[in-house]
Protein backbone atom coordinates (compact mmCIF):
# COMPACT_ATOMS: atom_id res chain seq x y z
CA UNK A 1 0.00 0.00 0.00
CA UNK A 2 2.83 2.49 0.92
CA UNK A 3 4.08 1.79 -2.68
CA UNK A 4 0.83 2.37 -4.14
CA UNK A 5 0.24 5.87 -2.63
CA UNK A 6 3.59 6.58 -3.06
CA UNK A 7 3.65 6.18 -7.15
CA UNK A 8 0.17 7.95 -7.01
CA UNK A 9 1.52 11.27 -5.02
CA UNK A 10 4.30 11.34 -7.87
CA UNK A 11 1.85 10.58 -10.48
CA UNK A 12 -0.55 13.29 -9.44
CA UNK A 13 2.34 15.68 -9.21
CA UNK A 14 3.77 14.56 -12.34
CA UNK A 15 0.06 15.44 -14.13
CA UNK A 16 -1.51 17.82 -12.51
CA UNK A 17 1.36 19.59 -10.69
CA UNK A 18 -1.04 22.39 -9.46
CA UNK A 19 1.95 24.12 -7.94
CA UNK A 20 3.10 24.71 -11.33
CA UNK A 21 -0.05 25.70 -12.94
CA UNK A 22 -1.25 28.42 -10.80
CA UNK A 23 2.53 29.73 -10.08
CA UNK A 24 5.06 31.50 -12.66
CA UNK A 25 8.20 29.33 -11.56
CA UNK A 26 10.48 31.43 -13.29
CA UNK A 27 9.35 34.81 -11.47
CA UNK A 28 10.21 35.89 -8.05
CA UNK A 29 7.47 38.09 -7.88
CA UNK A 30 5.45 37.39 -5.56
CA UNK A 31 2.79 39.95 -7.35
CA UNK A 32 3.30 38.18 -10.64
CA UNK A 33 2.59 35.12 -8.91
CA UNK A 34 -0.86 35.86 -7.41
CA UNK A 35 -1.48 37.05 -10.83
CA UNK A 36 -1.04 33.97 -12.71
CA UNK A 37 -3.09 32.12 -10.24
CA UNK A 38 -5.85 34.59 -9.84
CA UNK A 39 -5.99 34.51 -13.70
CA UNK A 40 -6.13 30.42 -14.07
CA UNK A 41 -8.48 30.34 -10.45
CA UNK A 42 -10.87 33.62 -13.18
CA UNK A 43 -10.81 31.08 -16.53
CA UNK A 44 -11.53 28.35 -14.31
CA UNK A 45 -14.37 29.95 -12.85
CA UNK A 46 -15.42 30.62 -16.43
CA UNK A 47 -15.80 27.22 -17.46
CA UNK A 48 -17.78 26.22 -14.31
CA UNK A 49 -19.87 29.26 -14.84
CA UNK A 50 -20.49 27.99 -18.87
CA UNK A 51 -21.34 24.62 -17.75
CA UNK A 52 -23.79 25.76 -14.99
CA UNK A 53 -25.30 27.98 -17.67
CA UNK A 54 -26.14 25.51 -20.45
CA UNK A 55 -27.25 23.20 -17.30
CA UNK A 56 -29.80 25.87 -15.88
CA UNK A 57 -31.31 26.66 -19.39
CA UNK A 58 -31.88 22.83 -19.77
CA UNK A 59 -33.64 22.63 -16.26
CA UNK A 60 -35.72 25.15 -17.01
CA UNK A 61 -37.01 23.79 -19.94
CA UNK A 62 -37.68 20.12 -18.36
CA UNK A 63 -39.52 22.09 -14.95
CA UNK A 64 -41.71 23.67 -17.45
CA UNK A 65 -42.45 20.15 -18.71
CA UNK A 66 -42.69 19.05 -15.24
CA UNK A 67 -39.92 16.62 -15.96
CA UNK A 68 -36.64 18.30 -14.20
CA UNK A 69 -35.68 14.26 -13.04
CA UNK A 70 -34.96 13.82 -16.01
CA UNK A 71 -31.91 16.62 -15.65
CA UNK A 72 -30.09 13.43 -14.07
CA UNK A 73 -29.63 11.00 -16.47
CA UNK A 74 -28.75 13.61 -18.96
CA UNK A 75 -25.85 15.08 -16.72
CA UNK A 76 -24.89 11.93 -16.28
CA UNK A 77 -24.43 10.89 -20.50
CA UNK A 78 -23.28 14.46 -20.76
CA UNK A 79 -20.69 13.81 -18.25
CA UNK A 80 -19.21 10.79 -19.40
CA UNK A 81 -18.84 12.09 -22.78
CA UNK A 82 -16.63 14.51 -21.63
CA UNK A 83 -14.68 12.69 -19.66
CA UNK A 84 -14.32 10.12 -22.73
CA UNK A 85 -13.24 12.77 -25.28
CA UNK A 86 -10.89 13.72 -22.83
CA UNK A 87 -8.87 11.08 -21.76
CA UNK A 88 -8.97 9.05 -25.25
CA UNK A 89 -5.26 10.29 -25.89
CA UNK A 90 -4.01 11.13 -23.03
CA UNK A 91 -4.66 7.53 -21.67
CA UNK A 92 -2.89 6.81 -24.85
CA UNK A 93 0.39 8.59 -24.02
CA UNK A 94 0.57 8.20 -20.12
CA UNK A 95 -0.33 4.45 -20.10
CA UNK A 96 1.87 3.51 -23.30
CA UNK A 97 3.52 5.76 -24.88
CA UNK A 98 5.58 6.32 -21.84
CA UNK A 99 9.23 7.98 -21.75
CA UNK A 100 10.16 6.48 -18.78
CA UNK A 101 9.44 2.79 -19.70
CA UNK A 102 13.02 1.97 -18.54
CA UNK A 103 12.57 3.65 -14.96
CA UNK A 104 9.06 1.37 -14.79
CA UNK A 105 10.32 -1.60 -15.61
CA UNK A 106 13.69 -1.37 -13.02
CA UNK A 107 11.34 0.19 -10.01
CA UNK A 108 10.88 -2.90 -7.41
CA UNK A 109 6.87 -2.72 -7.40
CA UNK A 110 4.68 -5.51 -8.45
CA UNK A 111 2.89 -4.93 -12.25
CA UNK A 112 -0.42 -4.46 -10.34
CA UNK A 113 0.70 -2.06 -8.54
CA UNK A 114 2.10 0.07 -11.06
CA UNK A 115 -1.12 -0.18 -13.29
CA UNK A 116 -3.52 0.62 -10.42
CA UNK A 117 -1.38 3.43 -9.26
CA UNK A 118 -1.46 5.16 -13.44
CA UNK A 119 -5.25 3.84 -13.63
CA UNK A 120 -5.88 6.39 -10.30
CA UNK A 121 -4.34 8.53 -10.88
CA UNK A 122 -6.31 8.91 -14.50
CA UNK A 123 -9.35 8.44 -12.30
CA UNK A 124 -8.65 11.21 -10.01
CA UNK A 125 -7.93 13.81 -12.74
CA UNK A 126 -11.14 12.62 -14.37
CA UNK A 127 -13.23 12.97 -10.94
CA UNK A 128 -11.79 16.86 -10.26
CA UNK A 129 -12.62 17.29 -14.05
CA UNK A 130 -16.35 16.02 -13.79
CA UNK A 131 -16.71 18.83 -10.91
CA UNK A 132 -17.65 21.61 -13.48
CA UNK A 133 -20.85 19.57 -14.54
CA UNK A 134 -21.66 17.33 -11.45
CA UNK A 135 -21.58 20.26 -9.17
CA UNK A 136 -23.65 22.75 -10.94
CA UNK A 137 -26.53 19.59 -11.83
CA UNK A 138 -27.19 18.98 -7.70
CA UNK A 139 -27.05 22.30 -7.06
CA UNK A 140 -29.85 23.32 -10.04
CA UNK A 141 -31.69 19.72 -9.31
CA UNK A 142 -31.88 20.71 -5.42
CA UNK A 143 -33.29 23.88 -6.44
CA UNK A 144 -35.66 23.03 -8.58
CA UNK A 145 -36.97 20.13 -5.93
CA UNK A 146 -36.27 20.48 -2.30
CA UNK A 147 -32.94 19.95 -0.28
CA UNK A 148 -32.09 16.60 0.61
CA UNK A 149 -29.87 15.06 2.80
CA UNK A 150 -30.17 11.34 1.72
CA UNK A 151 -29.77 13.25 -1.95
CA UNK A 152 -26.28 14.65 -1.42
CA UNK A 153 -25.06 11.62 0.10
CA UNK A 154 -25.96 9.33 -2.71
CA UNK A 155 -25.00 11.96 -5.07
CA UNK A 156 -21.47 12.24 -3.20
CA UNK A 157 -21.36 8.54 -3.57
CA UNK A 158 -22.04 7.87 -6.98
CA UNK A 159 -19.99 10.67 -8.02
CA UNK A 160 -16.93 8.84 -7.05
CA UNK A 161 -17.87 5.97 -9.56
CA UNK A 162 -18.84 8.05 -12.47
CA UNK A 163 -15.65 8.50 -14.31
CA UNK A 164 -14.97 4.36 -14.39
CA UNK A 165 -17.19 3.30 -17.27
CA UNK A 166 -15.87 6.09 -19.44
CA UNK A 167 -12.49 6.18 -18.62
CA UNK A 168 -12.44 2.16 -19.39
CA UNK A 169 -13.36 2.39 -22.70
CA UNK A 170 -10.92 5.64 -22.88
CA UNK A 171 -8.25 3.31 -22.06
CA UNK A 172 -9.33 0.56 -24.58
CA UNK A 173 -9.81 3.72 -27.55
CA UNK A 174 -6.32 5.13 -26.78
CA UNK A 175 -4.92 1.31 -26.33
CA UNK A 176 -6.32 0.07 -30.35
CA UNK A 177 -4.65 3.64 -31.90
CA UNK A 178 -1.62 3.36 -30.60
CA UNK A 179 -1.64 -1.01 -31.53
CA UNK A 180 -2.75 0.48 -35.54
CA UNK A 181 -0.19 3.25 -35.83
CA UNK A 182 2.59 1.32 -34.63
CA UNK A 183 2.55 -1.08 -37.46
CA UNK A 184 3.69 2.01 -39.56
CA UNK A 185 7.08 3.71 -40.05
CA UNK A 186 5.45 6.91 -39.21
CA UNK A 187 3.67 6.14 -35.94
CA UNK A 188 2.47 9.76 -35.31
CA UNK A 189 0.83 10.61 -38.80
CA UNK A 190 -0.76 7.35 -38.94
CA UNK A 191 -2.50 8.33 -35.11
CA UNK A 192 -3.15 11.95 -36.56
CA UNK A 193 -4.79 10.49 -39.93
CA UNK A 194 -7.10 8.29 -37.73
CA UNK A 195 -7.90 11.07 -34.83
CA UNK A 196 -8.90 12.95 -37.55
CA UNK A 197 -11.06 10.28 -38.95
CA UNK A 198 -12.51 9.37 -35.49
CA UNK A 199 -13.58 13.53 -35.30
CA UNK A 200 -14.78 13.65 -38.11
CA UNK A 201 -17.16 10.50 -37.61
CA UNK A 202 -18.30 12.14 -34.13
CA UNK A 203 -19.28 14.69 -35.93
CA UNK A 204 -21.13 13.28 -39.36
CA UNK A 205 -22.87 11.07 -36.30
CA UNK A 206 -23.86 14.26 -34.02
CA UNK A 207 -24.88 15.78 -37.65
CA UNK A 208 -27.34 12.87 -38.23
CA UNK A 209 -28.30 12.58 -34.39
CA UNK A 210 -32.23 13.35 -35.12
CA UNK A 211 -32.78 10.63 -37.25
CA UNK A 212 -31.01 8.04 -34.36
CA UNK A 213 -33.58 10.17 -31.99
CA UNK A 214 -36.68 9.72 -33.84
CA UNK A 215 -35.29 5.94 -34.30
CA UNK A 216 -34.93 5.59 -30.24
CA UNK A 217 -37.94 7.66 -29.63
CA UNK A 218 -40.48 5.27 -31.66
CA UNK A 219 -39.27 2.02 -30.45
CA UNK A 220 -39.08 3.48 -26.83
CA UNK A 221 -42.60 3.76 -24.01
CA UNK A 222 -41.01 7.45 -22.95
CA UNK A 223 -38.56 9.63 -23.14
CA UNK A 224 -36.65 8.47 -19.85
CA UNK A 225 -36.18 4.58 -21.38
CA UNK A 226 -34.73 6.70 -24.08
CA UNK A 227 -31.99 7.95 -21.92
CA UNK A 228 -32.21 4.63 -20.43
CA UNK A 229 -31.53 3.03 -23.76
CA UNK A 230 -28.73 5.53 -24.72
CA UNK A 231 -26.90 4.77 -21.44
CA UNK A 232 -27.71 1.87 -19.30
CA UNK A 233 -26.83 3.17 -15.91
CA UNK A 234 -28.58 5.78 -16.61
CA UNK A 235 -31.54 4.34 -14.97
CA UNK A 236 -30.13 2.66 -11.79
CA UNK A 237 -28.45 6.64 -11.16
CA UNK A 238 -31.83 8.29 -11.63
CA UNK A 239 -34.14 5.51 -9.59
CA UNK A 240 -31.30 5.94 -6.72
CA UNK A 241 -31.70 9.42 -6.62
CA UNK A 242 -35.23 10.53 -7.30
CA UNK A 243 -37.11 7.29 -5.59
CA UNK A 244 -33.75 6.85 -3.28
CA UNK A 245 -33.90 3.09 -4.33
CA UNK A 246 -30.57 1.90 -2.16
CA UNK A 247 -30.42 -1.23 -4.00
CA UNK A 248 -30.16 0.78 -7.33
CA UNK A 249 -27.60 2.90 -5.90
CA UNK A 250 -25.42 -0.57 -5.45
CA UNK A 251 -26.32 -1.71 -8.59
CA UNK A 252 -24.79 1.44 -10.31
CA UNK A 253 -21.68 1.23 -8.15
CA UNK A 254 -20.85 -2.43 -8.81
CA UNK A 255 -21.95 -2.00 -12.76
CA UNK A 256 -18.38 0.56 -12.92
CA UNK A 257 -16.63 -0.85 -10.09
CA UNK A 258 -16.35 -4.18 -10.82
CA UNK A 259 -15.22 -3.84 -14.77
CA UNK A 260 -12.59 -1.01 -13.58
CA UNK A 261 -11.17 -3.61 -11.03
CA UNK A 262 -11.18 -6.31 -13.79
CA UNK A 263 -9.92 -4.53 -16.44
CA UNK A 264 -6.79 -3.40 -14.37
CA UNK A 265 -5.94 -6.47 -13.16
CA UNK A 266 -6.15 -7.81 -16.92
CA UNK A 267 -4.11 -4.66 -18.16
CA UNK A 268 -1.27 -5.43 -15.54
CA UNK A 269 -0.69 -8.87 -16.71
CA UNK A 270 0.06 -7.55 -19.97
CA UNK A 271 1.23 -3.98 -19.37
CA UNK A 272 4.89 -4.79 -19.57
CA UNK A 273 4.62 -6.46 -22.81
CA UNK A 274 2.35 -4.08 -23.93
CA UNK A 275 5.09 -0.91 -23.03
CA UNK A 276 7.84 -3.11 -25.27
CA UNK A 277 5.86 -3.34 -27.84
CA UNK A 278 4.81 0.28 -28.16
CA UNK A 279 8.07 1.07 -27.97
CA UNK A 280 9.56 -0.64 -30.85
CA UNK A 281 10.63 1.89 -33.69
CA UNK A 282 11.46 0.97 -37.43
CA UNK A 283 14.79 2.02 -39.44
CA UNK A 284 15.78 1.65 -43.06
CA UNK A 285 17.80 -0.82 -43.72
CA UNK A 286 19.17 0.23 -47.22
CA UNK A 287 19.88 3.88 -45.75
CA UNK A 288 22.46 5.67 -47.68
CA UNK A 289 24.07 9.02 -47.08
CA UNK A 290 22.61 12.22 -49.28
CA UNK A 291 23.96 15.87 -49.78
CA UNK A 292 23.36 18.14 -46.92
CA UNK A 293 21.17 21.08 -48.02
CA UNK A 294 21.51 24.66 -46.85
CA UNK A 295 18.77 26.95 -45.77
CA UNK A 296 18.85 30.56 -44.55
CA UNK A 297 17.93 30.89 -40.53
CA UNK A 298 13.88 31.08 -40.87
CA UNK A 299 13.49 28.49 -43.29
CA UNK A 300 15.93 26.19 -40.97
CA UNK A 301 14.02 27.00 -37.56
CA UNK A 302 10.84 26.53 -39.65
CA UNK A 303 11.26 23.24 -40.80
CA UNK A 304 12.62 22.27 -37.25
CA UNK A 305 9.96 23.50 -35.61
CA UNK A 306 7.30 22.22 -38.13
CA UNK A 307 9.06 18.41 -37.16
CA UNK A 308 8.67 19.08 -33.68
CA UNK A 309 4.67 20.20 -33.90
CA UNK A 310 3.63 16.99 -36.13
CA UNK A 311 6.24 14.86 -33.46
CA UNK A 312 3.82 14.85 -30.97
CA UNK A 313 -0.07 13.49 -32.31
CA UNK A 314 -1.43 14.85 -28.63
CA UNK A 315 -0.04 18.84 -29.93
CA UNK A 316 -1.59 18.80 -32.99
CA UNK A 317 -4.81 17.40 -32.34
CA UNK A 318 -5.54 19.94 -29.63
CA UNK A 319 -4.09 22.85 -31.90
CA UNK A 320 -6.26 22.06 -34.96
CA UNK A 321 -9.29 20.85 -33.52
CA UNK A 322 -10.58 24.17 -34.13
CA UNK A 323 -9.77 24.33 -37.68
CA UNK A 324 -11.19 20.71 -38.87
CA UNK A 325 -14.45 21.73 -37.39
CA UNK A 326 -14.63 24.83 -39.82
CA UNK A 327 -13.45 22.52 -42.60
CA UNK A 328 -16.14 20.00 -41.84
CA UNK A 329 -18.91 22.89 -41.81
CA UNK A 330 -17.86 24.49 -45.36
CA UNK A 331 -17.35 21.11 -46.78
CA UNK A 332 -21.75 20.46 -45.51
CA UNK A 333 -22.57 23.65 -46.74
CA UNK A 334 -20.89 23.37 -49.98
CA UNK A 335 -23.57 20.18 -50.48
CA UNK A 336 -26.63 20.53 -48.04
CA UNK A 337 -27.21 24.45 -47.92
CA UNK A 338 -28.26 26.44 -44.83
CA UNK A 339 -31.01 24.39 -44.23
CA UNK A 340 -28.96 21.64 -43.13
CA UNK A 341 -27.07 24.13 -41.05
CA UNK A 342 -30.13 25.66 -39.63
CA UNK A 343 -31.64 21.87 -37.91
CA UNK A 344 -27.84 21.07 -37.12
CA UNK A 345 -27.25 24.11 -34.24
CA UNK A 346 -30.97 25.09 -33.97
CA UNK A 347 -31.13 28.42 -35.12
CA UNK A 348 -34.09 29.40 -36.82
CA UNK A 349 -33.49 31.59 -39.90
CA UNK A 350 -29.92 31.27 -39.77
CA UNK A 351 -29.63 30.53 -43.81
CA UNK A 352 -30.60 34.26 -43.88
CA UNK A 353 -27.75 35.41 -42.30
CA UNK A 354 -25.32 33.24 -43.33
CA UNK A 355 -22.41 35.40 -44.86
CA UNK A 356 -22.16 36.89 -41.17
CA UNK A 357 -22.74 33.64 -39.69
CA UNK A 358 -19.97 31.73 -41.67
CA UNK A 359 -17.12 35.08 -40.80
CA UNK A 360 -18.34 34.68 -37.24
CA UNK A 361 -17.59 31.11 -37.77
CA UNK A 362 -14.20 31.59 -38.55
CA UNK A 363 -13.10 33.95 -36.51
CA UNK A 364 -14.71 31.54 -33.42
CA UNK A 365 -12.38 28.56 -34.85
CA UNK A 366 -9.12 30.45 -35.26
CA UNK A 367 -8.91 32.13 -32.49
CA UNK A 368 -9.08 28.25 -30.73
CA UNK A 369 -6.35 27.63 -33.04
CA UNK A 370 -2.84 28.50 -31.25
CA UNK A 371 0.35 26.16 -31.25
CA UNK A 372 2.55 29.54 -30.27
CA UNK A 373 0.38 29.04 -26.27
CA UNK A 374 2.68 25.76 -26.02
CA UNK A 375 5.82 26.51 -28.28
CA UNK A 376 8.22 27.87 -25.98
CA UNK A 377 7.25 25.07 -23.11
CA UNK A 378 7.67 22.06 -25.80
CA UNK A 379 11.50 23.05 -26.49
CA UNK A 380 11.74 21.28 -23.05
CA UNK A 381 15.26 20.02 -22.25
CA UNK A 382 16.30 21.63 -25.69
CA UNK A 383 15.99 25.20 -24.78
CA UNK A 384 19.24 25.94 -23.65
CA UNK A 385 20.43 24.86 -27.60
CA UNK A 386 18.02 27.75 -28.89
CA UNK A 387 19.23 29.99 -26.77
CA UNK A 388 23.04 29.39 -27.52
CA UNK A 389 22.37 29.80 -31.26
CA UNK A 390 24.04 32.71 -32.49
CA UNK A 391 21.26 34.90 -33.89
CA UNK A 392 18.69 37.29 -33.45
CA UNK A 393 16.09 35.74 -30.93
CA UNK A 394 13.24 37.10 -33.36
CA UNK A 395 14.26 34.42 -35.74
CA UNK A 396 13.31 31.75 -33.10
CA UNK A 397 10.26 33.46 -32.52
CA UNK A 398 9.34 34.43 -35.80
CA UNK A 399 9.70 30.08 -36.99
CA UNK A 400 6.95 29.89 -33.79
CA UNK A 401 4.61 32.32 -35.17
CA UNK A 402 4.76 31.08 -38.98
CA UNK A 403 4.03 27.22 -37.89
CA UNK A 404 0.97 28.43 -36.23
CA UNK A 405 0.10 30.15 -39.39
CA UNK A 406 0.79 26.95 -41.23
CA UNK A 407 -1.71 24.98 -39.27
CA UNK A 408 -4.57 28.09 -39.43
CA UNK A 409 -4.45 30.10 -43.29
CA UNK A 410 -4.29 26.63 -45.63
CA UNK A 411 -7.54 25.47 -44.08
CA UNK A 412 -8.74 29.37 -43.43
CA UNK A 413 -8.71 29.99 -47.27
CA UNK A 414 -10.10 26.46 -48.34
CA UNK A 415 -12.64 26.63 -46.16
CA UNK A 416 -13.74 30.49 -47.31
CA UNK A 417 -13.16 28.72 -51.00
CA UNK A 418 -16.26 26.30 -50.25
CA UNK A 419 -18.35 29.07 -48.16
CA UNK A 420 -18.42 30.64 -51.80
CA UNK A 421 -20.15 28.39 -53.50
CA UNK A 422 -22.91 27.98 -50.61
CA UNK A 423 -22.80 31.05 -49.25
CA UNK A 424 -24.10 34.44 -51.39
CA UNK A 425 -21.23 37.30 -50.21
CA UNK A 426 -20.80 40.58 -51.55
CA UNK A 427 -17.30 41.72 -52.57
CA UNK A 428 -17.03 43.49 -49.15
CA UNK A 429 -18.67 40.83 -47.26
CA UNK A 430 -15.62 38.27 -49.06
CA UNK A 431 -13.20 40.96 -48.28
CA UNK A 432 -13.48 40.83 -44.74
CA UNK A 433 -14.40 37.00 -44.61
CA UNK A 434 -10.33 36.92 -46.07
CA UNK A 435 -8.99 39.73 -44.27
CA UNK A 436 -10.38 39.69 -40.60
CA UNK A 437 -9.44 36.09 -39.59
CA UNK A 438 -6.20 36.74 -41.19
CA UNK A 439 -5.46 39.09 -39.21
CA UNK A 440 -7.32 37.56 -36.23
CA UNK A 441 -4.85 34.52 -36.89
CA UNK A 442 -1.79 36.75 -36.62
CA UNK A 443 -2.69 38.30 -32.95
CA UNK A 444 -3.63 34.70 -32.10
CA UNK A 445 0.41 33.48 -32.28
CA UNK A 446 1.81 36.28 -31.22
CA UNK A 447 -0.64 36.51 -28.19
CA UNK A 448 -0.19 32.50 -27.28
CA UNK A 449 3.67 33.22 -27.74
CA UNK A 450 3.82 36.54 -25.52
CA UNK A 451 1.15 33.95 -22.85
CA UNK A 452 3.48 31.60 -23.23
CA UNK A 453 6.66 33.55 -22.21
CA UNK A 454 5.48 34.75 -19.28
CA UNK A 455 3.83 31.16 -18.07
CA UNK A 456 6.21 28.20 -19.79
CA UNK A 457 5.90 24.73 -18.68
CA UNK A 458 9.25 23.56 -19.79
CA UNK A 459 9.10 20.57 -17.30
CA UNK A 460 6.23 18.49 -18.34
CA UNK A 461 4.96 16.14 -20.86
CA UNK A 462 3.29 17.01 -24.25
CA UNK A 463 0.05 16.02 -22.58
CA UNK A 464 0.84 18.33 -19.36
CA UNK A 465 1.80 21.34 -21.46
CA UNK A 466 -0.69 20.87 -24.20
CA UNK A 467 -3.60 20.11 -22.22
CA UNK A 468 -2.73 21.47 -18.26
CA UNK A 469 -0.38 24.47 -18.72
CA UNK A 470 -1.62 27.92 -17.71
CA UNK A 471 -0.37 29.28 -20.83
CA UNK A 472 -2.79 27.23 -23.19
CA UNK A 473 -5.72 28.07 -20.95
CA UNK A 474 -5.09 31.66 -20.58
CA UNK A 475 -4.38 32.08 -24.39
CA UNK A 476 -6.83 29.62 -25.93
CA UNK A 477 -10.07 30.06 -23.75
CA UNK A 478 -9.14 33.86 -23.28
CA UNK A 479 -8.89 34.47 -27.25
CA UNK A 480 -12.15 32.50 -27.31
CA UNK A 481 -14.31 34.34 -24.95
CA UNK A 482 -12.87 37.30 -26.43
CA UNK A 483 -13.99 36.67 -29.88
CA UNK A 484 -17.42 35.14 -28.47
CA UNK A 485 -17.78 38.80 -26.47
CA UNK A 486 -17.28 40.92 -29.85
CA UNK A 487 -19.70 38.55 -31.44
CA UNK A 488 -22.74 38.75 -28.65
CA UNK A 489 -21.84 42.84 -28.52
CA UNK A 490 -22.59 42.91 -32.41
CA UNK A 491 -25.72 40.79 -31.59
CA UNK A 492 -26.62 42.60 -29.00
CA UNK A 493 -26.03 46.32 -28.79
CA UNK A 494 -24.48 46.95 -32.28
CA UNK A 495 -26.24 45.56 -34.75
CA UNK A 496 -29.28 48.49 -34.79
CA UNK A 497 -26.71 51.30 -34.41
CA UNK A 498 -24.18 50.35 -37.41
CA UNK A 499 -24.13 47.59 -40.30
CA UNK A 500 -22.21 44.32 -39.94
CA UNK A 501 -19.49 46.10 -42.76
CA UNK A 502 -18.43 48.91 -40.39
CA UNK A 503 -17.97 47.27 -37.27
CA UNK A 504 -15.67 44.35 -38.85
CA UNK A 505 -13.53 47.43 -39.92
CA UNK A 506 -13.70 48.13 -36.20
CA UNK A 507 -12.90 45.52 -34.89
CA UNK A 508 -10.28 44.87 -37.76
CA UNK A 509 -8.93 47.59 -36.33
CA UNK A 510 -8.66 46.84 -32.77
CA UNK A 511 -7.30 43.69 -33.34
CA UNK A 512 -4.38 45.24 -36.00
CA UNK A 513 -3.53 47.63 -32.76
CA UNK A 514 -3.63 44.82 -30.30
CA UNK A 515 -1.54 42.98 -32.74
CA UNK A 516 0.86 45.52 -33.13
CA UNK A 517 1.16 45.63 -28.90
CA UNK A 518 1.54 42.03 -28.50
CA UNK A 519 4.36 41.96 -31.14
CA UNK A 520 6.12 45.00 -29.27
CA UNK A 521 6.16 43.10 -25.93
CA UNK A 522 7.62 40.22 -27.57
CA UNK A 523 10.04 41.97 -29.31
CA UNK A 524 11.19 43.75 -25.33
CA UNK A 525 9.93 42.18 -22.65
CA UNK A 526 9.78 39.10 -24.52
CA UNK A 527 13.48 38.75 -25.34
CA UNK A 528 14.46 39.10 -21.69
CA UNK A 529 12.47 36.56 -20.56
CA UNK A 530 13.36 33.74 -23.21
CA UNK A 531 17.46 34.60 -22.10
CA UNK A 532 15.57 34.11 -18.41
CA UNK A 533 13.90 30.70 -18.93
CA UNK A 534 16.01 27.82 -18.13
Amino acid sequence: MSKFLLLLKVNLTSILNPSKIVKNEYSKDKKSGLSSKLLVVILAGCLLFSCATNIILVAKTLAEMNMIDLILPIGLIATSFVILFATIYQAQSYLFNVKDKDFLLSIPVSKYTLMISKISTLYIESLLFSLLIVLPLGCVYTYYTSFSVEFWIMYIVEWLFIPMIPLIISVIIGYLLGLISNKFKHKNLVTIVISIGLILLIMYSSFNMEGFMNYITENVKSIQEMFFKLYFPSQFFYNSLVNFEILDLLKFVLISLLPAILFTYVLSLRYFKILSKFSESSAKSNYTMKKLKKSNIITALYKKEIKRYLSSYIYVLNTSIGMIMLLAISFILLFSGGEVLEKMIEIPGISEILPMFSIAAMCLMVSMSSTTCSSISTEGNNLWIAKSLPMDISNIFISKILVNLTMILPALYLSILFFVFSVEYTVIQLVIAFVLPTILAILVSVFGLMVNLKYPRTDASDVVIVKQSASVFISMIGSMLLMVGFIALYLVKVSDLISFEFYALILGLVLCLATVACIIIINTKGKEKFLELQ
